[in-house]
This record gives C-alpha cells, sequence and structure tokens, in this order.
C-alpha cells in the first residue's frame, strides 16, 4: 500500500516514492564484503575447457588453444654418467606466454600481465661426470701368476635441477592468443624427467576477459575488473521545516480572509 501524502504535498506536486536506502545499505554491504571486486562472471562470458587423456608424453606436442598454440618439448640425454632431462615450451603463431615460475592456483590473469612469445626450459635434471678406464694386467706372487681384467667406472663431476620451475614437477601455465582481442587462458602441466603429462585446460572465448588460474571463474575485463562502490541514487528532496509551515501560515490567512 502506497505511503500517506500530506495536503501540503499534494498542493506542491509531490508523491511519495520508496525509500532507496534499505538497497542502497544492501549494496555498499556487499561491496565491502567483496572488498571493492566487482561481480567475476561477466556478461556473456564464456569459458572453453578440456584436458589431454593420454597422459604422459614424450617427444614434441602442439597443444591447439583457439586461434593459439602451445608446444611441449620432452626429451632426453643418457651417456653414462652423464644425463640430462628436460621439458621446453614454446609459443605458437598469435600465443604468448607468462614467462617464469609456475603460477599459484586462483591467480588472475589478464591484460595487467607481462607475456611474451618465444621457448622456455621448465625443467632440467642433469648429471655430468667421465668414465675411468683401468686396464687389465699380470700379476705373479712367489709360488703363482694370475690375470685381472680391465674395469671401467664412471666420476661424476656435477648434478642439479634447473629450468624456470627449478623443481617444481608439477603447476599451472599462464598464456593468451589473438583472435580480434586477446583471450586468456592457463594450462596444468607435470613433469617428470622426459616426459610430461598435459592435465586440464582452459581458455577464454570472449577477448578481453581474465581468467582465475586453476578455475573455472571468469573475470570482468581488465579496466572494470577493480571498480568502486556506485554513487548512492540521488534521494528525492523532502520540503523543509520552515516551508511547511510557510505555507500552513499562507493556508490559515487565505481562510481568514474568505470568512471575513
Amino acid at each position: 500500500m502506497p505511503a500517506p501524502v500530506s495536503r501540503s504535498a499534494r498542493r506542491h506536486g509531490l508523491s511519495a516514492a520508496p525509500s532507496t536506502q534499505p538497497l542502497r545499505a544492501l549494496g555498499l554491504a556487499l561491496a565491502v564484503a567483496l572488498g571493492g571486486l566487482s561481480v567475476p562472471l561477466a556478461a556473456n562470458a564464456s569459458l572453453v575447457q578440456g584436458h589431454d587423456p593420454d597422459g604422459y608424453r614424450t617427444g614434441e606436442f602442439r597443444l591447439p588453444l583457439g586461434a593459439g598454440e602451445l608446444v611441449f618439448t620432452g626429451s632426453g640425454a643418457y651417456n653414462y654418467p652423464s644425463f640430462d632431462y628436460r621439458t621446453t615450451v614454446a609459443t605458437g603463431a598469435r600465443t604468448e606466454l607468462i614467462f617464469g615460475a609456475p603460477l599459484a592456483a586462483d591467480t588472475p590473469i589478464d591484460a595487467n600481465d607481462t607475456y611474451g612469445a618465444g621457448s622456455e626450459t621448465l625443467y632440467d635434471r642433469w648429471q655430468s661426470g667421465y668414465m675411468v678406464y683401468q686396464p687389465g694386467g699380470r700379476s705373479c706372487s712367489r709360488w703363482s701368476c694370475w690375470y685381472y681384467p680391465s674395469i671401467s667406472y664412471g666420476v661424476v663431476t656435477g648434478a642439479g635441477i634447473d629450468g624456470a620451475w627449478a623443481g617444481d614437477t608439477s603447476g599451472l601455465l599462464g598464456f593468451r592468443f589473438e583472435d580480434k582481442g586477446w583471450h586468456y587462458g592457463w594450462v596444468e602441466l607435470t613433469v617428470d624427467d622426459d616426459s610430461f603429462d598435459i592435465g586440464r585446460w582452459a581458455y577464454q572465448e570472449v577477448a578481453g576477459v581474465g581468467v582465475i588460474v586453476g578455475s573455472t571463474t571468469d573475470l570482468a575485463p581488465a579496466p572494470q575488473r577493480f571498480a568502486s562502490p556506485a554513487a548512492p541514487a540521488a534521494a528525492v528532496p523532502e520540503p523543509s521545516a520552515l516551508a511547511l509551515l510557510a505555507l500552513g501560515a499562507a493556508g490559515v490567512a487565505a481562510s481568514r480572509r474568505r470568512r471575513a
């Protein structure tokens, strides 16, 4: 039922309007609870998802991602006591990567991050050394002689684990590809010497909309990601107390004149 309107208010064309205070209070409470973060699901956003069902791979594998592509390579070289096992990633056409250490889960990525094209060694376990050869020979004592065979053994001179991931065997990569704007995405990867396993992956079908690494949640477009709470709507002005008193006095005076 609409709120009652005073006679003086009706005379001045004023009508009752529902208060906006509860809605404004609710909006501000939500803004505070979210720390100023806008609603993460952007309008018309769509996340394309998938996974590689083939498990661990060796050699080169090209992973198509929309109009882009990432190229993974697992390789190994062995010559006792030396070996070198590594996994690398390279960007294909129209694709860029966030290079460096693996990204933590739930990291937001969008236009605010730094990307580049090229290749990078993610994981490299190696050992260096050389072989020592000791020839056989003949040895004699006072009563007999015998022969001993030649032997070889390896001498290790160094070992280590290098690469951008510096010993991490699993992590998340952030990337983007260009197709009428930049599309952002992530790939889950596990490495094991000369082989690698691509797990889940996802990318944003809508250009300009970021993603949260390891999640299926979208972000609003980068310029709108951190938005200030909306300004309160202008309230309908109400007549002041003095104005109402003046109107009342004028009405009384008019009534007296009519009676006279």
